[in-house]
């Protein structure tokens, strides 16, 4: 059971094992084990805390444990003890997603605990108390069970619940599987967060937006109510550039006074907007600072993508936290400004007109922000080519864009499959957007096995892991296109 008390201690120690050129350096990653979603994303005395999905005895998910992580700045990050593991009747299946909330001095954290009855697995949702280090779940758990919900559901989907504050009240989000509707927001009040009272469905699927829901998000942003969903089972529909399979969606709508969710119109006829179109990224969740930002974290991988190499000794990263907001109605992402400072040796310039790879002088290696502007005043009605190619030339992963400034689209394609991966999975992917008139902008963040694309200022964002080994730091280009792209550069790095 040491792993229950792992500590920093520990985690150095493994990275001593593993190599510290093996792991991202300002991504909060698995410390050792497994990891999935993130949990009770949080401010909490003076401190940023990530909780997680986390299967400390092996790479593969098993009874999920809450893992717990800390931090300043979104960067450097702290590994704490475990917050909560399978020890209880009312959760010995399982320590599911959840959300947390700083009250009177108190860190509440609320989850889903799993146990087993007559052969099925049942969800029903707990509340534990702690300080920052340690935590108690409430002898009452579970709190939430079918005995408050006023109709019937599949009892193995009642999960992820999100938990805030409001006149004086808890409310408590949920979702749920209804019989035959599929996801659902379910929404519960309490005063005591011991006894709860069903409020309403706030909003459901109605089989119109996959099978299961997962991870429900709703907050605030200006006077806009933002709903985070990540819906399993969803089919491929390639205007909207989903994926088959599990994604993840928001809503920009109104929450009433009786806790429904009113969709806005554009939103409701296209049934949601990815938040990321890359082939990584899952069951985002939010936290609002006392600085005044709302900061987005999601897992950096998917249900449908789990690739790392056979003998590593942990599973699972985070994204960048990324600093969003709301323009035109739509959201838009950045990474956190703290990312700043880490930026080292900066270099800017052109990179030159060729179809050949150019190296360009000092720019290597697999930790670095690239930003490339293009730009183009030519009528000529031609598809222009420009690829980033990171590794060497026989394992590397591929950027690769396509674009034209008169038919003002573009597209960005992400290609894997000469990187130490697995084949059977989906290691190529594309997504396209609108341009500007002669104009494009790409900011790309790139960890030890990561790569984040911004695009257009953030109105897209296209996220992707890869394996290479270590010795893979080459970094070039092509550039096939009539004029130069400018481009700065910096080295990231916390020491």
């Amino acid at each position: 059971m040491w792993l229950l008390e792992r500590s920093e201690r520990e985690k150095k120690h493994l990275l001593k094992r593993i190599g510290k050129k093996n792991v991202p350096e300002f991504h909060l990653f698995a410390p050792g084990g497994w990891l999935n979603d993130p949990n009770g994303f949080s401010e909490y005395k003076g401190r940023y805390h990530l909780f997680f999905q986390y299967h400390p005895y092996s790479t593969n998910w098993g009874p999920m444990h809450w893992g717990h992580s800390t931090t300043r700045d979104f960067l450097h990050w702290k590994t704490e003890k475990i917050a909560l593991a399978p020890d209880e009747n009312f959760d010995d299946k399982g320590c599911f997603s959840g959300t947390a909330l700083s009250w009177k001095g108190k860190h509440i954290i609320a989850y889903t605990g799993v146990y087993e009855k007559n052969g099925l697995e049942i969800q029903s949702q707990c509340v534990a108390l702690g300080n920052g280090k340690k935590y108690k779940k409430l002898k009452e758990n579970p709190v939430i069970t079918s005995e408050n919900i006023p109709f019937e559901y599949d009892i193995r989907d009642f999960r992820d619940p999100k938990i805030w504050m409001e006149n004086n009240r808890f409310y408590l989000a949920a979702v749920v599987r209804k019989k035959d509707s599929g996801g659902a927001l379910v929404v519960f009040k309490s005063r005591d967060l011991k006894k709860w009272d069903f409020v309403s469905v706030a909003v459901e699927s109605r089989n119109k937006i996959g099978s299961m829901w997962e991870c429900p998000d709703i907050f605030r942003i200006g006077k806009k109510t933002v709903f985070i969903v990540s819906p399993m089972e969803m089919e491929a529909n390639k205007k909207r550039q989903i994926e088959e399979g599990s994604n993840s969606i928001y809503f920009i709508g109104n929450f009433t006074q009786d806790k429904e969710f009113l969709i806005s119109k554009d939103f409701l006829k296209n049934g949601g907007v990815l938040l990321d179109y890359g082939i990584d990224f899952y069951a985002p969740q939010t936290m609002q600072t006392s600085d005044g930002r709302t900061v987005l974290v999601a897992w950096l991988a998917s249900w449908n993508s789990i690739i790392n190499p056979p003998g590593y000794l942990w599973q699972g990263m985070m994204c960048l936290p990324r600093e969003i907001k709301i323009k035109h109605n739509r959201i838009i992402q950045k990474p956190v400004r703290e990312i700043k400072k880490i930026r080292k040796e900066k270099k800017q310039g052109c990179i030159p007109i060729s179809a050949n790879h150019i190296h360009l002088d000092g720019i290597y290696g697999r930790k670095f922000e690239l930003k490339l502007v293009f730009k183009s005043s030519l009528p000529a009605d031609r598809v222009d080519y420009f690829e980033i190619s990171i590794g060497n030339k026989i394992q590397n992963v591929r950027l690769s864009v396509r674009y034209n400034f008169k038919q003002k689209n573009a597209f960005i394609k992400f290609d894997r499959k000469n990187s130490i991966t697995r084949q059977n999975i989906t290691n190529e992917k594309e997504v396209y957007f609108p341009l500007k008139k002669g104009f494009m902008e790409l900011r790309c963040i790139c960890d030890y096995n990561s790569i984040e694309v911004f695009i257009q200022k953030g109105t897209h964002v296209f996220s992707n892991i890869y394996f290479l080994p270590e010795e893979c730091v080459d970094v070039s280009f092509v550039n096939s296109s009539p004029e130069t792209v400018d481009y700065s550069y910096y080295r990231l790095g916390k020491s």
